[in-house]
């Protein structure tokens, strides 16, 4: 997972730096607690709030091996949750079959699941750099200012 990261982390600074955005923490590993989930983020800031991507490799008992990809806010930015809320990003995200989690008022949380049949950095590159790409435009228009 480590590689992936820094590839991803190769990618998506090419990407912020062709747009201008500077303000961009790059993806960092975790190792969940009960190893059964390993997750990277990144975050951008924006408005006095933060838009979150993460993505992860998780498994649950007697279940095969998932991705996971999930784009959300933590905190009320009036301003990112409208930008977040436009109607070409969630045409975006649907069209990507992101579907909207449980949240509180004012929180945008879109998430999405792979099931993976082999676990290899190439199969997990494959998977993440194509949601990664997919998500590109959407994060561009949430970020417009």
């Amino acid at each position: 997972m480590d590689k992936i990261v820094q590839k991803i982390n190769l990618d998506l600074k090419s990407w912020n730096a062709s747009k201008g955005i500077n303000d961009w923490r790059e993806f960092k590993l975790y190792q969940s607690k009960s190893g059964d989930v390993t997750s990277f983020d990144s975050r951008w800031n924006y408005d006095g709030a933060k838009l979150y991507l993460e993505c992860g490799l998780w498994k649950d008992k007697n279940e095969p091996f998932k991705c996971y990809i999930e784009i959300y806010t933590r905190k009320k930015s009036e301003k990112l949750i409208f930008n977040f809320s436009k109607s070409e990003v969630l045409e975006i995200l649907r069209n990507e079959s992101y579907e909207k989690q449980d949240s509180i008022k004012n929180k945008i949380d879109l998430f999405k699941e792979v099931e993976i049949k082999r676990i290899d950095e190439n199969s997990l590159w494959e998977i993440y750099s194509k949601e990664l790409q997919k998500l590109k435009s959407t994060i561009e228009i949430v970020l417009e200012k």
